[in-house]
């Protein structure tokens, strides 16, 4: 419905964004109307996930427009194209944000009614990628905000869908009233796919079937899709927050993020209490008995589900460590653990005769020499 423009306004000259209405949409008032709503419904808003609005009104012709803030970056739909599937804590990183914006957008009475990956842009800043949540010219205005908002004059018929269909929730489907618990329902969908690759009913094809799934058919597990099972409990997360009764979903964005970030903390600490790294504390060398010489024997465990093994062959005498806890990678889930043991060599097997413990000062005089003969050699052989 509508032509975009760059622009330099009148904001010390800053780059922006002019969203003006067609022409052959200009006479008709509810497209207008909705048009200009969407500017008031932004400049109430503030929030670092919520796109910024600089003015909206009309031209001299009667085209609506609104001014926003250029954004630099791409939607996730873009995003989700090229790489498909997001690793589980960026996801979930970009979910929290997102359910932040609708937070706020709830709190002012507000719902966006059309949260879908396209009114999703990641723009990039000095701590990664910053969720933007863009295009409100479908938003409901809730009875609390509607004193800061002048009346609709062309309000949504009742029973009418408003909406993209492979995102409404079962009550859009429906034809029925929403409030916020809408929009959690469309960011359960968008976790469900950055994760799994693709949404929930993604083999139907057509608007008239996608509404009658979204109303009585049950979203499946994500991990089937996945190539990696999810931990239970964030799984459990993702389905209420697709539940088909609105009762029985998250009552706030605030509380699905919550939930969402304490069950995602649960896995990663269950990450890394399956791997614990040891370190080894330096010993003085003057300080080490002569009889006993020592050496430092590396184990590493390449997962989380890998135990610390000791050395077979190795007999622990003296074992000086601290256990620390491995910090985890949150973008790929998994944790590394590397295991440092002081010990003593084993006693030698009876059938060698001659085997003698190797001390570090040993080592160094045999190389010094090595490479003293070595040299030696080579420059009688240049003569």
């Amino acid at each position: 419905m509508g032509e975009i423009y760059e622009a330099t306004g009148p904001f010390g000259g800053e780059r922006v964004v002019v969203k003006l209405l067609r022409a052959e949409m200009a006479h008709r008032p509810e497209l207008v109307e909705r048009l200009l709503r969407e500017g008031e419904i932004l400049q109430i808003l503030s929030h670092p996930n919520i796109v910024v609005a600089r003015g909206h009104g009309k031209t001299a012709a009667g085209r609506a427009y609104v001014v926003l803030e250029r954004l630099v970056g791409s939607t996730l739909q873009q995003e989700l194209l090229r790489r498909r599937v997001f690793p589980v804590g960026e996801a979930i990183a970009y979910t929290r944000q997102l359910l932040a914006a609708l937070g706020a957008v709830h709190e002012a009475g507000f719902v966006h009614r059309d949260v879908k990956p396209g009114n999703v842009m990641l723009c990039p800043d000095d701590h990664g990628n910053r969720i933007k949540l863009i295009d409100f010219g479908v938003a409901k205005v809730e009875a609390e905000a509607r004193r800061h908002v002048a009346p609709i004059v062309f309000p949504t018929r009742e029973g009418l869908c408003v909406g993209t269909p492979r995102y409404v929730s079962p009550e859009q489907a429906s034809g029925l009233p929403v409030d916020r618990r809408t929009d959690i329902y469309a960011a359960g969908i968008l976790l469900y796919r950055m994760i799994a690759g693709r949404g929930p009913f993604d083999e139907i094809v057509g608007a008239r079937g996608l509404l009658e799934a979204h109303i009585a058919k049950e979203a499946p597990a994500p991990s089937r899709f996945m190539s990696a099972p999810l931990a239970p409990r964030l799984e459990a997360v993702i389905l209420r927050a697709l539940a088909k009764n609105p009762a029985d979903r998250f009552g706030s964005a605030a509380t699905f993020s919550r939930e969402l970030g304490q069950a995602w903390s649960r896995v990663r600490g269950s990450r890394r209490g399956a791997a614990v790294r040891r370190v080894a504390v330096a010993i003085p060398y003057a300080r080490r008995p002569s009889s006993l010489p020592c050496r430092i024997r590396a184990v590493t465990a390449p997962s989380p589900r890998a135990a610390y093994r000791a050395a077979p062959t190795c007999a622990t005498d003296v074992q000086v460590t601290r256990a620390i806890t491995t910090a985890s990678e949150e973008a790929i889930g998994v944790v590394w653990s590397s295991a440092f043991t002081v010990v003593r060599p084993a006693p030698c097997p009876a059938r060698r005769r001659f085997c003698a413990p190797v001390s570090r000062r040993g080592v160094f005089c045999s190389a010094a020499a090595f490479f003293a003969v070595a040299g030696g050699l080579a420059m009688w052989f240049v003569r």
